[in-house]
């Protein structure tokens, strides 16, 4: 049977909802109304009035409202923009010259929206934003430390260079952002207290790292430091909300906190209680790596929402626990507290046209497939992320990447992905798909990092793909002996810590700080029919990781580095000084290059005019190293790249970045394959939420810029 439900502003979800006459008044009143009908064949289609919907709790759809193979469900708006919000609109209740001032309503209050912005803690120091990712920092006073000496800072307390803090009435309810040691991660800790004297931040709990110095932070949730136009405090004394509005603001002003988890949930076949670990790998975690299912679950869900406008959560947007063939097509899906979609297992769902950004962390998150590991046995699950714009996201959480893909059988393709801290694809598991995509402007605030990045140390996660990408102008921030730079130790692509069984191949990657592709003490990787071009300091990155760490990590011994292929690729720089491999730790006990059983040959290499060398680098100990550089010739004489060439790959126009190749082109000659350049990025589809894609401004416009800094001793 085919049913039919309306949902409108001025409906009620005590009404039949079956006519345009007697509307739902919200979603989850259609919903319910599913739960009670026969869906053993047929179809349901709510037609949802344009408006705006405020859904105090968000939507959850259960599996008693769950459509079938044979009776699928979909959600489209009618006559104009649908928004689903699952946020509260606060009442103004004063004013105090700049400062306007809202009733809390006894909320907690976590974020503030602004006529849809998001709105900034007041802090110090302040939000600069002609600088947004460089501006506003101050740093841990004291000398640079090697991030991996043990032992050089404190998980609980610190030295403030300023002693600002002791004007701060209320010390508990001050908050530190920092990105601790490592620059991998960044972290909100409640302060506890300030000692006036010797300038001593206590934490309320141990930060997720030591804090060293040198390390960024800021303050912020200070009420005397409520000053700028965009900032906000939350009393929780008064419980009221004092905020500026944006300076360009003008009329109206809607205030919205979050006050719904999730904008939409989607509740799954639950796992069994006595569930544990054995069969599946790693597999419950909400935010775990999940590489597996239970792959029997029932085929139920089928449900698709189309071009939805979801904002305002305090959570995921949309988080779908084990529901199958759920979509989302065209959708928006902004100002999220976390991830802007997250989907745990499953199998055939689909997020595809959507824009997504603003968001507290990640942009998607996939997970979902079997694998038995020992016996060499997977089931796919059919997940996709397709032609989708995703940018701005990590806004509270901002050491994250913006798709995350976990599990066996997912695909993550033609999707454009800027503005993100740290990694803009990262993929784990085994037989999927990174394809078509484009991502630039990564890592803005992070290093040892990539455009897309996998992390395996599980040598049994093999055939994965990651093909026909465009990765370009990639950042990466570090600090470099007192220095900020913009532009250091990250990647193009990045197989780190023996992740194996990887077939690279026909990605065009220019202007990476480090290196085009780098390959860390891998196995079974094939590099092929790449294109790297204007990497800084090395076209490509070869390192084998010490032979105590392989037994420790695996558990083996002389597995790492072996078995790799680089062929038929084009490397070329015109950077001073870059050499063409960089190889690490890669020397046997007679300090000769040791890469027997890798292949490469049949490259083409340009250095226009330098010559061509290769950068070497022994770790010789804690700390300390060995490094020099090599002539090219040293390499072939050791078997390796006797059959490539050093020419120039005669691309069509590179000042402008066309990178197809001329008809004379020496490469292909030697066997290249023309890259399918205009197919890299989204594509214009009915399920695209806007077409044409309107970039917005970000790092590209502004660039990084960290301009003062000091060594105290």
């Amino acid at each position: 049977m085919e049913y039919v439900y309306y949902v409108s502003p001025d409906g009620c979800d005590d009404a039949p909802g079956t006519s345009q006459l007697f509307p739902f008044a919200s979603l989850q009143g259609a919903f319910n109304a599913l739960k009670r009908i026969d869906k053993s064949s047929g179809s349901a289609t709510i037609y949802v009035e344009a408006g705006l919907y405020f859904e105090k709790a968000g939507l959850t759809v259960e599996r008693e409202a769950f459509g079938n193979p044979d009776f699928r469900i979909r959600v489209v708006p009618q006559n104009g923009r649908v928004r689903l919000t699952g946020g509260r609109r606060l009442k103004q209740i004063g004013r105090k010259g700049d400062v306007l001032v809202y009733d809390a309503g006894g909320l907690d209050i976590k974020e503030i929206y602004l006529n849809g912005r998001r709105m900034i803690k007041a802090r110090y120091p302040k939000f600069d934003p002609s600088n947004p990712y460089g501006g506003g920092w101050l740093f841990v006073p004291g000398r640079q430390v090697n991030i991996y000496q043990p032992g050089a800072g404190d998980e609980s307390s610190f030295i403030s260079p300023t002693d600002r803090p002791a004007n701060w009435a209320h010390i508990d309810e001050v908050e530190l952002f920092i990105f601790p040691r490592f620059n991998w991660q960044s972290d909100i800790v409640p302060l506890k207290a300030f000692d006036t004297a010797t300038r001593r931040v206590s934490l309320a709990r141990p930060c997720a790292q030591m804090i060293y110095p040198t390390d960024r932070f800021y303050f912020q949730n200070v009420k005397e430091e409520l000053s700028d136009p965009g900032e906000w405090y939350f009393d929780k004394r008064e419980n009221k909300v004092y905020l500026i509005p944006f300076s360009d603001m003008e009329g109206k002003l809607t205030v919205l906190t979050p006050i719904a988890e999730n904008i939409i949930r989607i509740e799954g076949e639950p796992l069994p209680e006595n569930f544990q670990n054995g069969t599946f790998d790693d597999l419950d975690g909400e935010a775990s790596p999940a590489v597996s299912m239970r792959w029997n679950q029932k085929p139920e869900g089928y449900i698709r929402f189309e071009h939805l406008t979801l904002e305002c959560c305090r959570g995921d947007g949309v988080l779908n626990k084990r529901g199958h063939a759920i979509e989302l097509a065209g959708c928006t899906v902004r100002n999220t507290g976390a991830w802007g979609v997250r989907f745990l297992r499953g199998k055939h769902n689909r997020i595809s046209g959507c824009d997504i950004y603003d968001t507290g962390t990640g942009g998607v998150y996939l997970s979902g497939g079997y694998r038995d590991s020992f016996g060499g046995f997977y089931c796919e699950a059919d997940n996709v992320l397709d032609n989708c714009y995703i940018h701005h996201v990590g806004r509270v959480n901002r050491a994250v990447t913006a798709v995350e893909g976990y599990g066996v059988g997912i695909c993550i393709s033609h999707n454009l992905i800027h503005d993100c801290s740290r990694t803009g694809i990262r993929i784990r598991g085994n037989k999927n798909y990174v394809e078509y995509n484009e991502i630039r402007h990564v890592n803005i605030e992070t290093s040892d990092a990539a455009a897309i990045n996998m992390c395996d140390r599980n040598l049994s996660n093999h055939d994965n793909f990651i093909r026909y990408n465009k990765i370009h102008d990639i950042m990466g921030l570090h600090l470099v002996k007192g220095r900020w730079e913009p532009q250091c130790f990250t990647f193009g692509i990045y197989l780190d810590d023996f992740t194996s069984g990887v077939d690279i191949t026909g990605n065009l990657i220019y202007r990476t700080p480090r290196g085009g592709i780098f390959i860390h003490g891998n196995q079974d990787v094939r590099v092929t029919n790449n294109v790297c071009l204007e990497a800084k300091k090395d076209m490509l990155f070869l390192r084998r990781w010490g032979k105590g760490l392989e037994y420790e990590r695996l558990g083996t011994h002389g597995m790492s580095m072996t078995r790799n292929t680089y062929r038929h690729n084009i490397v070329a720089s015109h950077e001073k000084d870059c050499a063409v491999y960089a190889v690490e730790n890669c020397m046997d006990e007679d300090w000769e290059i040791d890469m027997r059983d890798n292949e490469f040959d049949e490259n083409l290499f340009c250095t226009y005019g330098q010559e061509p060398r290769l950068w070497l680098c022994q770790d010789l100990g804690y700390d300390v190293y060995d490094r020099w550089f090599e002539p090219f010739s040293t390499w072939q004489k050791k078997g390796h790249d006797v059959h490539s060439v050093f020419a120039d790959p005669l691309f069509v126009d590179p000042e402008h970045d066309d990178y197809r190749l001329r008809e004379d082109s020496p490469a292909l000659k030697m066997g290249f394959l023309p890259l399918p350049i205009d197919e890299m990025g989204p594509y214009e589809s009915v399920d695209r939420a806007t077409w044409p894609i309107v970039e917005a401004s970000g790092a590209r416009e502004t660039p990084v810029v960290i301009d003062y800094f000091r060594e105290d001793a």
